[in-house]
């Protein structure tokens, strides 16, 4: 009990760190991203970024022609597309957070069965299932996004490549997490009516 204490309250302390963390790097890119979009519609012909013309596949980088590289309009577009779901995904993460927090601190104080537990694991178990289903939302846009505005079909015109086929498959790996979660949530609810019972015992 002494070690899972230990072991509570430093897991305790890096969740209160991290939190902050996250909340404020999601809302600086968004800030950013607001600003560029604000240069963008005072001069459409001004640089927004770097790069843009180079997508990587895996361990490979291709470098795409200046010409196939799509506009400001575009990329802000998608970008915004993408910070959105990233702030869901960033809500949902502090909102685990506060729930991991909310779960150690019982076990820190030495009682591990606390009624509040099994619910606050339920909560992390739903917040899973969104943050893993936003997350396979957001690698199929960039894999459309990819394909659609980078023109790829364009190499396939010269004759070398045949095809470009999108291999995105959907994670499920976040639902067995939340099963999972769901599933401890039910054995620390199970053990709160063993310590119950054995209380009124004693």
């Amino acid at each position: 009990m002494n070690k899972a204490k230990s072991i509570s309250k430093v897991l305790s302390k890096i969740a209160e760190i991290v939190e902050p963390i996250i909340a404020i790097a999601t809302l600086v890119a968004i800030i950013i991203l607001a600003v560029l979009t604000v240069v963008n519609a005072v001069n459409p012909n001004a640089v927004i970024g770097s790069d843009f013309n180079f997508i990587d596949v895996g361990p490979i980088t291709i470098e795409i022609g200046e010409e196939y590289i799509p506009d400001n309009g575009t990329i802000l577009v998608y970008a915004w597309i993408e910070i959105a779901l990233t702030a869901v995904i960033t809500a949902a993460v502090c909102y685990s957070l506060r729930a991991i927090r909310r779960v150690l601190k019982p076990i820190s104080e030495g009682n591990p069965f606390s009624e509040t537990i099994s619910g606050d694991i339920r909560k992390l178990g739903f917040a899973s299932l969104v943050i893993g289903a936003v997350y396979n939302v957001i690698g199929l846009i960039e894999t459309v996004n990819v394909i659609k505005n980078y023109h790829l079909d364009s190499i396939v015109d010269g004759g070398y490549v045949r095809a470009i086929t999108s291999n995105y498959e959907f994670d499920f790996t976040f639902v067995i997490v939340f099963l999972v979660l769901l599933m401890v949530s039910y054995i620390f609810s199970y053990g709160r009516e063993l310590q119950d019972l054995s209380d009124e015992t004693l």
